[in-house]
């Protein structure tokens, strides 16, 4: 079965995206991309926390000020346009947006939705050490 040349990749915290889209990138040779690390990258750069609230707030600004609601989706295809005669396609993962997937949509492409038992979700964000806010919270606050 060929697969389609891009991939977006959606799903519950901790439920396996990332490791979906790494498999993606290594099986297939996929360009990986994930649309909250180009937020942090421009969090990082800036000098802001690294926090879920600064996050959805840089994310809520891009798309006010470019007025399209799937820019993440839309900065993520422009990053794999430059380099896209190395790769066989595009896996863009952590989607939160429904403009997100439409954008992928229109260009071919399928969504991808990853979820898994809560409890294994905590576990596996505890056990990752990724350097999220959110893998220091209790199962209580993860739950809510």
């Amino acid at each position: 079965m060929k697969l389609p040349e891009i991939i977006g990749i959606a799903g519950t915290n901790g439920a396996g995206k990332d490791a979906l889209g790494h498999l993606l990138a290594e099986a297939k040779n996929y360009h990986l991309v994930s649309a909250s690390d180009i937020l942090r990258d421009e969090l990082r750069r800036t000098g802001v926390p690294l926090e879920r609230e600064n996050l959805a707030a840089l994310s809520q600004r891009w798309r006010v000020e470019s007025n399209d609601t799937g820019i993440l989706t839309v900065k993520a295809m422009e990053q794999y346009e430059r380099e896209k005669e190395s790769y066989n396609g595009l896996a863009i993962i952590s989607l939160r947006h429904p403009e997100e997937a439409e954008r992928i949509k229109q260009h071919g492409g399928v969504i991808v939705w990853v979820d898994a038992d809560q409890r294994h979700r905590y576990d596996r964000l505890q056990q990752g050490n990724r350097g999220r806010s959110e893998d220091h919270a209790s199962f209580e606050e993860f739950k809510k």
